[in-house]
């Protein structure tokens, strides 16, 4: 059996050691805490500077639907040849879509970190522009693809008709490039529709941010 000073020793050391735990967990703790309103002030100045780039982005795309609905209509009209060449070879700057910064939103969904935000709403937004984000991504891919596979193989196959007037080739060519413009403007609609929609998820985190703030 254990002597009354082994056993006051014994105690003395448990307590210590319940202490030392107790005071790593709060420093742990507190340094979490930390991290996460660290995270969350770089993913809000991300979501700013994300909408400026996507809205730059919009405009490009926007000129270039412009472009290809003139296009067409020179086509259907059989005239301006020159600046149909002029005007395809200028589509295929079809530009690489806005560069999104996603480091510090990446990082507290890949790392689970983002189960450490009480707040429900917060946390669903915080997902959200996670997601919109990747889809204006995926999508941007998709389109380069179908860009590089359709649109860009078929002007360098055929830039001497175009060049030269699709008029003096087969109706069937001209309808043929008429249909790689109509998909070109429809894969181009489809960007900017992600791109508002990313930037509603954009609007709404700032602004629960603003309201957040308000409250406190």
């Amino acid at each position: 059996m254990l002597g009354d000073s082994e056993y006051i020793s014994l105690k003395i050391i448990i307590v210590s050691i319940g202490i030392f735990l107790l005071f790593s967990l709060n420093n742990c703790t507190t340094d979490k805490n930390g991290t996460i309103k660290q995270s969350l002030g770089a993913i809000k100045q991300e979501a700013i500077a994300n909408k400026k780039s996507i809205d730059s982005s919009s405009i490009q795309i926007q000129s270039e639907i412009a472009k290809i609905d003139t296009l067409i209509l020179l086509l259907n009209l059989n005239k301006d040849y020159q600046k149909v060449c002029d005007m395809s070879l200028d589509l295929l700057n079809v530009g690489v879509g806005p560069y999104l910064e996603n480091v510090a939103i990446k990082n507290i969904i890949k790392t689970d970190d983002i189960k450490l935000i009480k707040d429900f709403e917060k946390k669903e937004s915080i997902t959200d522009l996670y997601d919109s984000y990747k889809s204006i991504q995926d999508f941007d891919i998709l389109s380069r693809n179908y860009f590089q596979n359709n649109y860009a193989t078929h002007l360098k196959n055929n830039l001497n008709k175009v060049c030269n007037g699709i008029k003096n080739n087969s109706a069937y060519e001209k309808e043929l490039f008429i249909n790689k413009l109509e998909y070109y403007k429809k894969m181009s609609e489809n960007r900017i529709l992600h791109y508002q929609y990313c930037i509603v998820q954009i609007e709404d985190y700032l602004f629960y941010l603003n309201k957040l703030k308000k409250t406190k």
